[in-house]
């Protein structure tokens, strides 16, 4: 599948961005918001950004095990996972990507679907 046919089946489509976040300067957030703004303005309008999922809950009070299975259960939800740059050095956005393909759930490289890199999305905004 190319980009523009990605766009055309997954647009309206609930997706969900994994990445590193674990031991990462305010938890990659940065990279994450560059990510959803990216797939945004390619014309995806359902974006999933695990941040988003614990605003209202106090990060010391959670385990790295707690956000896993909230994440997850979100992603059950999604029709693809887009993943962003250091996926693979993370332990749960492989977890994610591996859930995914048993399931049989698309999985993109936001590289493979967007014109600009992730530094590129954040040099632009600093």
């Amino acid at each position: 599948m190319n980009k523009e046919q990605i766009l055309e089946k997954f647009a309206e489509k609930k997706i969900y961005v994994s990445g590193p976040i674990t031991g990462i300067p305010e938890d990659n957030y940065p990279n994450f918001v560059a990510a959803a703004q990216s797939l945004y303005e390619l014309g995806y309008r359902k974006i999933v950004v695990p941040h988003d999922l614990f605003r209202d809950h106090d990060p010391k009070a959670l385990q790295w095990s707690d956000y896993m299975r909230g994440c997850i259960k979100e992603m059950m939800d999604c029709e693809a996972l887009i993943t962003i740059p250091g996926w693979e050095e993370s332990n749960g956005a492989k977890l994610e990507v591996y859930i995914c393909n048993a399931l049989n759930i698309p999985v993109f490289a936001l590289h493979h679907l967007a014109p600009k890199s992730n530094d590129e999305l954040l040099s632009e905004k600093q």
